[in-house]
């Protein structure tokens, strides 16, 4: 696996990826990066020090959060196969859980 980061007021980003998934990885990094700034300006905070975004099964899409800052993206090796606004969403709604649990349908 490999990794790369990003540091936002504070907050560690950090996302592996395996190999030939890079630019997928560099442009989750940037979305995260918007979501969480959209979370801390809506919501007035972000409850971790650190997010962890992993890749998850090869061969399925969505994800779900592993523990209380740590979340996992399916089908990440397939990333053209949806739009970008599908990995927006499915990335939104999995740092949501990192606020509101199971609370997120």
């Amino acid at each position: 696996m490999e990794k790369i980061n990003s540091i936002l007021s504070g907050i560690d980003i950090l996302i592996s990826y395996r190999k030939n998934e890079n630019v997928i990885s560099q442009k989750l990094l940037g979305y995260a990066e918007e979501i969480i700034e959209y979370y801390n300006k809506t919501l007035g905070f972000y409850p971790y020090k650190k997010l962890l975004i992993n890749p998850g099964f090869k061969s399925s899409f969505g994800g779900y959060p592993d523990r209380k800052d740590k979340i996992y993206l399916h089908g990440v090796n397939m990333f053209e196969v949806k739009p970008i606004e599908y990995w927006k969403w499915i990335l939104s709604h999995e740092i949501a859980h990192i606020y509101f649990g199971f609370c997120i349908c």
